[in-house]
């Protein structure tokens, strides 16, 4: 997997538990808005911003709010594909499973797709790597197009400032240095009074700027300007510039989440509340009167909302102006005991986003080098006991397996089942074990299984979760292509492959529905299932009967094109069989019989005609000579 699709994924991941914090946040505020101070909510959303840009997280020994269960990310083998390596000449192509050797690292590259899942609050969402990757370049592609209209328009700002600005007048100017003065800002800003806005703004972050519409100080009182000019400082003594740098980054970087947006438009209220809080504890709460009139005066001679692409103005909008001018006019000035609970909720807030809860590093005991000790035998009765304890876990695994019957489908004419044990789909047909039961019968017509248990007591399963399984569909050519495939019935083909079978209890419970019928659409039926004492399968060709029928026609087809001096050598290709119950010489005696049996039809097959070998080939296939 690729850098940015990590990356992204760690995005997404941090986009899902951020949703929830911002819903979090927004409660807060709308609760508490009259009990916390304006400073310390805008501090809550800069805190989220960071959360969205920060890539890891301070260990606990404790999950809060259990957050950890979301956008858990973990790779998981699924839907894995097999297809064959050389298609079988003159025969369409069928997809079946691939015979896997547990060395062949070749054969585990193979394994063409695996997803990503992560977790929701217990909902698992699971993407192709694929799509990953290019949801991923999407991402990018937002994150650089979002950065590259934000640098154009600030440059494009600048370039404007540069041509459209007139001369600053006596009064501004010393309104501006009295106002760093008190406020106890140290950096005088540049003045701009320019037509390019309509209403006062600070702008730049790197070389503040502070814009004033031209004509407004001349009709503004003495008093009047002082509080618009104080106002613009406070944002440059808070340093709202940089933070809104902040927000701005992560809209950017999370710019398919429409919760980060909302967070955004809320901080940049807060923003404004909070410096009207910093401005009225800086004028006095007797000035609040003469601060909210003169919002409206600005408000009254703005042209509507100006647009700065990296800038926090005075009156950002009539919508917003409403809540401001009561937070004005019913100003409280900060208590402790207001302070107290903003940090407090704060902390926790800081507490829930910036921590997860980490692994417990393993403790390591030193122990002393001991003399190997010989085996000691168990007693008869020991064994005995162990057995029945064996005996009883397994028969309470029985007992408490919970068994649910999905589908039954008749793919090729055979009847099938998929079963849910405790979870894990497990494929059967007629002569399968399932649970220390025979499935005995597959009624299809009314949706039912039947299977009896070892103690001969039956057990019906009717079809009541009939979640969507599709199973595949066979035309009669694709029957015919993979009956060519396997001219004898040889069980150990059926099984499932080494590598598989290890990584199965990692693979997630849709790549082992997957691999289970992409196994069948090949033509093979594997169960699978997993106990107290390991795993256990079944398998079986689904269309055993038409490869059993057809390897004796190939048969019979073979053994009539043979010479009758062919065909004397040949005995039908079987060979003598050896008792393992017989004295040991008489069994060398055998073995000896079988051996030359064995010589002499290798001399039949290799002395077959073209057409005799075609015929043999047929029979039992070229790989098995």
């Amino acid at each position: 997997m690729s850098a940015l699709t990590t990356a992204f994924l760690a995005v997404v991941a941090m986009s899902w538990r951020a949703a929830f914090l911002i819903l979090l946040l927004v409660a807060l505020r709308f609760i508490f808005r009259r009990q916390i101070p304006p400073g310390m909510m805008f501090l809550g959303w800069l805190l989220l911003a960071g959360l969205l840009l920060m890539p890891f997280r301070l260990p606990m020994p404790w999950d809060p709010l259990g957050l950890g269960r979301t956008a858990k990310l973990r790779p998981a083998v699924t839907a894995v594909r097999f297809t064959e390596e050389v298609p079988l000449a003159d025969q369409p192509e069928v997809p079946h499973a691939y015979r896997l050797e547990p060395s062949s690292a070749g054969t585990l590259a193979r394994i063409a797709e695996q997803n990503i899942n992560f977790d929701v609050f217990d909902v698992q969402v699971t993407t192709t790597r694929d799509y990953a990757s290019v949801w991923a370049e999407i991402w990018l592609a937002g994150v650089a197009g979002l950065l590259a209209l934000r640098m154009m328009a600030m440059l494009r700002l600048r370039r404007k400032l540069r041509s459209v600005r007139l001369p600053v007048t006596t009064e501004l100017a010393e309104a501006v240095r009295r106002g760093c003065a008190a406020l106890g800002v140290t950096r005088i800003p540049a003045i701009v009074v320019t037509p390019l806005v309509s209403t006062p703004a600070l702008c730049g972050v790197i070389s503040p700027q502070l814009l004033f519409p031209v004509g407004l100080a001349d009709k503004l009182s003495g008093a009047e300007l002082r509080w618009v000019v104080w106002h613009e400082l406070g944002h440059l003594h808070r340093r709202d510039l940089w933070a809104q740098a902040l927000l701005h980054a992560a809209c950017a970087v999370h710019w398919f989440n429409p919760a980060v947006w909302l967070a955004a438009r809320l901080a940049r209220h807060d923003c404004e509340l909070a410096c009207d809080d910093f401005v009225l504890r800086r004028g006095g709460s007797d000035g609040s009167a003469d601060y909210g009139h003169t919002l409206l005066k600005v408000l009254c001679r703005s042209g509507g909302k100006d647009r700065l692409p990296a800038g926090v103005g005075m009156v950002e909008g009539k919508r917003q102006l409403f809540s401001r001018i009561h937070m004005i006019t019913n100003y409280r000035p900060q208590t402790l005991v207001r302070t107290f609970a903003g940090v407090a909720l704060l902390a926790a807030f800081a507490v829930i986003g910036y921590t997860e809860e980490g692994k417990t590093p393993a403790t390591t005991t030193a122990v002393a080098p001991t003399t190997p000790k010989s085996p000691v035998r168990k007693t008869p009765a020991e064994l005995k006991a162990m057995a029945e304890a064996e005996r009883a876990k397994m028969e309470k695994w029985e007992a408490e397996a919970k068994i649910v019957l999905r589908t039954i489908g008749t793919p090729g004419g055979v009847p099938v089942a998929l079963f849910d044990v405790n979870d894990e789909p497990c494929l059967v047909t007629e002569g399968f074990e399932l649970v220390a039961s025979m499935v005995t019968g597959i009624d299809v017509e009314n949706k039912r299984v039947t299977v009896t248990h070892r103690d001969q007591s039956k057990r019906v399963f009717d079809l009541t979760d009939p979640r969507p399984v599709k199973f595949p569909s066979f035309t009669p050519e694709t029957i015919d292509a993979i009956i060519a495939r396997h001219p004898t019935v040889r069980p150990e083909a059926s099984m499932l492959p080494v590598p598989v079978l290890m990584a199965w209890n990692s693979i997630n419970r849709e790549g082992k529905e997957a691999i289970l019928l992409n196994y069948l659409q090949g033509g093979m039926v594997i169960g699978i299932r997993s106990g107290p004492f390991g795993m256990g399968a079944s398998s079986s060709f689904l269309f055993q009967k038409q490869i059993s029928q057809r390897s004796h026609e190939r048969m019979n087809a073979f053994l009539a094109s043979l010479t009758p001096e062919q065909k004397a050598a040949f005995k039908g290709g079987a060979q003598m069989a050896i008792r393992i119950t017989d004295a040991p010489e008489k069994r060398e005696a055998q073995m000896a019989i079988s051996r030359q049996q064995k010589t002499e039809q290798d001399k039949v097959v290799a002395g077959l005609s073209p057409v005799q070998r075609k015929l043999y080939d047929a029979w039992r296939g070229p790989a098995r000579n």
